[in-house]
């Protein structure tokens, strides 16, 4: 990002004559990829407020020593079954680059399983999707 920062601003204050210093390939790859890089970035995403009507409960997952996973666990407080549509996760920590994407959370007994896929982005640009299980720690562990 520097050297497109650098490239841009070169070629706004001194023209061509910038150019005759440099490989021109180089400084048109630098400048494709940066402007790839604004261009290609992921616009926000507008939600609507939902009301949420059932047992809530927060659970930290650690991922790995710079993010840590966030489940948000909605439970139908009749039947205690796992309301998919109102349960989520996000990543926190340092996230540069990558987007962390809920897909579900199954239980099986006392093992919950969240499951999700992370996709890995440079300058905008999508570079690898990978899926993954995580275990979930339970939180009331049964005393013997």
């Amino acid at each position: 990002m520097l050297a497109f920062f650098f490239f841009l601003m070169a070629l706004l204050f001194r023209g061509r004559k910038f150019l005759e210093g440099y490989n021109r390939s180089f400084v048109v790859l630098v400048l494709v990829v940066g402007f790839g890089g604004f261009f290609m970035r992921s616009k926000p995403k507008k939600e609507d407020i939902k009301l949420v009507y059932g047992k809530m409960e927060t659970i930290k997952i650690k991922y790995n020593w710079t993010n840590s996973l966030f489940l948000n666990l909605v439970r139908d407080p009749e039947t205690g079954e796992i309301l998919q549509e109102e349960s989520s996760s996000i990543m926190s920590g340092l996230v540069a680059g990558i987007d962390w994407h809920h897909v579900r959370i199954s239980e099986f007994g006392d093992q919950k399983i969240l499951e999700g896929f992370i996709t890995w982005r440079l300058l905008g640009w999508r570079i690898l999707d990978s899926f993954h299980y995580l275990e979930v720690p339970n939180l009331n562990p049964s005393i013997e």
